[in-house]
């Protein structure tokens, strides 16, 4: 499963969540960059370089590092939660590239839908250094240019499930459960 919305749409609480509802892993791409840094990957050390000079990390070196962890997961037998990547195009043929080699597929894309003056409140009330107005205009201006194309690549293999994140987190998460249930095996 995949999770896509834009910042402030809630997709990282809603993963979490699901994980436990699913039984499933939770594998956010920050974390995996994290793990794969601490571990001292090729992939993982060559990320960290260019997170700490306030670099995007190239397609290549996230599908490595992500794709690492997923062929470990997979290994295991276990699900999978996706959140925070794929992020682009060429991330998300690459992804299904190697699903296929793993003889793997998605299930499910969980879009969760919500109004830019909602993000905007509640990035607002979160209160992080990264959520000044101006950080959140930019990310949601990248969201657009190169995450939201995903949402039509995903529709065209129909496997989207379209979520209105402008509800309570409950509210949510009720949705998604009533709308991935089949989805998910």
């Amino acid at each position: 499963m995949i999770m896509l919305g834009a910042p402030g749409s809630g997709k990282g609480t809603q993963a979490a969540r699901l994980s436990k509802e699913f039984d499933i892993a939770h594998e956010s791409s920050g974390d995996a960059f994290r793990k794969a840094a601490a571990e001292g990957t090729e992939a993982g050390l060559a990320a960290a370089e260019l997170f700490e000079r306030g670099e995007l990390v190239p397609d290549e070196t996230v599908c490595r590092v992500m794709i690492e962890h997923i062929v470990e997961l997979t290994s295991r037998g276990r699900g999978i939660l996706l959140d925070g990547f794929p992020r682009t195009l060429g991330q998300a043929v690459r992804l299904e590239e190697s699903l296929g080699e793993l003889d793997q597929e998605i299930d499910a894309v969980v879009h969760i839908n919500i109004d830019r003056t909602e993000i905007k409140r509640r990035l607002s009330l979160r209160g992080r250094a990264d959520d000044s107005e101006d950080v959140v205009q930019h990310r949601i201006a990248v969201y657009d240019e190169l995450t939201r194309p995903l949402v039509d690549f995903y529709r065209d293999r129909d496997v989207v499930v379209e979520i209105d994140g402008n509800h309570s987190v409950d509210e949510v998460h009720d949705e998604i459960l009533d709308k991935t249930r089949v989805a998910v095996r």
